[in-house]
């Protein structure tokens, strides 16, 4: 079950594994459905901003949203590395119940472990789904809620300043991605004189 709920975290199954065979110590039916629900929800979330990735990152499209995209996108593959380290452990431990000696660990990692080693993963894909405006109904990251150019360098600096201290420095990071188009353009004008488009 705890395999099936880091891939499920991973945007990689889009339903809940069934629970059938699930035999939890100590734990009810709603219980461990219940997390299963939260790792869902979160997985959910993090197949939206795929496609939030691919929609805004464009060739001829604005560049700080492209920046931004291309930030967000760093940070779900950091997101997926720390996926793979807790798949690792679950698997190191399944080994050691199979008798493997290499193995490391000596106990079953449980749905509770998984959810408390989780929890700024879960917390930091919330925060990035809410400021692609990833989280609504339709949640395909279209919503004209989220600005473009210089709007978009303001509506991520506001996020960055009303942050949680815990999502403060994926914020700055992801404000000065997509700030780094317009500074390098800045840049060039201030030593390079402003030339007009022709």
């Amino acid at each position: 079950v705890v395999r099936a709920v880091l891939l499920l975290l991973s945007g990689v199954y889009h339903a809940a594994p069934d629970l059938g065979r699930a035999r939890l110590a100590s734990s009810t039916a709603s219980s461990v459905a219940s997390v299963v629900q939260e790792f869902a929800q979160v997985g959910n979330l993090r197949a939206r901003l795929d496609r939030f990735v691919q929609r805004c990152v464009q060739p001829n499209g604005d560049e700080c949203t492209s920046a931004f995209a291309l930030g967000v996108q760093a940070s779900l593959r950091c997101l997926d590395e720390q996926i793979q380290g807790l798949r690792a452990q679950v698997e190191a431990r399944r080994r050691l119940e199979r008798g493997d000696p290499e193995a490391e660990s000596t106990h079953p990692m449980t749905l509770a472990e998984a959810l408390m080693h989780t929890q700024g993963l879960r917390a930091s894909t919330r925060v990035i789904a809410a400021v692609c405006c990833c989280t609504g109904a339709k949640g395909d990251g279209s919503s004209p809620t989220l600005p473009s150019g210089m709007a978009l360098l303001n509506y991520l600096h506001q996020w960055a300043l009303e942050c949680d201290e815990d999502s403060e420095a994926l914020m700055s990071k992801l404000f000065l991605l997509a700030a780094e188009p317009f500074l390098k353009r800045l840049y060039l004008c201030m030593y390079n004189g402003f030339r007009p488009p022709a």
